[in-house]
């Protein structure tokens, strides 16, 4: 019966991380696609598309360390990360041109991938 246990346990938390890892958020052509609405501290498009995928990716990580994927530590390393990418973004008071936007669309992916591939 104990063994029985086990194996289910098992099951359970191989459940979780497989289905962590298909979440919309590990979905890079999603990701770039993702627009947001312009208002207050977000003067054009390239900084709403920042600011939702920041936002997007925070939840992730959250939802990372609820499913046993990461460690708080870990989690909190990559949302400092990811807030100083928006905070980077936000800072720009002019339009973000598009090699800036691809600049912050890398670092979101690197850490996409990090937390997606665990």
């Amino acid at each position: 019966m104990k063994y029985c246990w086990f194996g289910f346990l098992l099951a359970i938390a191989a459940f979780r991380v497989q289905a962590f890892a298909v979440q919309g958020g590990c979905n890079l052509k999603f990701a770039h696609a993702i627009t947001g609405q312009l208002g207050g501290a977000i003067d054009n498009a390239a900084q709403a598309h920042v600011v939702v995928r920041a936002n997007m990716l925070e939840a992730d990580l959250s939802n990372a360390v609820k499913a046993g994927v990461l460690t708080h530590q870990q989690a909190r390393q990559k949302w400092d990360e990811v807030d100083n990418i928006r905070q980077q973004a936000l800072a720009s008071k002019q339009a973000i041109a598009p090699h800036q936007l691809k600049w912050f669309d890398d670092k979101l992916d690197g850490i996409t991938k990090y937390l997606c591939h665990r």
